[in-house]
């Protein structure tokens, strides 16, 4: 199973000009607990029309997902947390008001990675 998310450029508002961004790959990898548990990789790509470069760009890992059952999230919340486990170190004022621990370093925000450090290319969000 996989979820796919088609990110678009609409000029001027106009559906008959849009180009792609890019788009995000989420596969479920596992299932637990009578599959209400679910583990995920993700891919975050950039269109060739978009980037310098287009390809695959970041991924990250969400581990421990409530996909069903009772206290089951949704395809936002799934797509929410691959988003932070790929990006969140680049989007600390987001996390921030999102109250998303950083992937990285489990910090409240930010990451204690080094000045001019990079941050690994796969991240895991719980």
């Amino acid at each position: 199973m996989a979820v796919v998310v088609n990110i678009e450029m609409w000029p001027g508002g106009d559906p008959e000009k849009k180009y792609s961004l890019g788009h995000i790959v989420i596969c479920l990898i596992a299932v637990r607990d009578g599959d209400t548990i679910g583990d995920y990789d993700a891919a975050l790509f950039k269109s060739a029309t978009y980037a310098r470069k287009g390809g695959k760009w970041r991924t990250a890992k969400v581990r421990n997902f409530p996909r069903q059952g009772p206290g089951r999230l949704g395809p936002y919340d799934l797509v929410l947390r691959a988003l932070a486990g790929a990006i969140g170190d680049r989007s600390a004022g987001a996390m921030r008001a999102l109250k998303i621990k950083c992937p990285h370093c489990g910090g409240d925000v930010g990451c204690n990675l080094g000045d001019g450090e990079e941050p690994p290319l796969a991240a895991e969000v719980e």
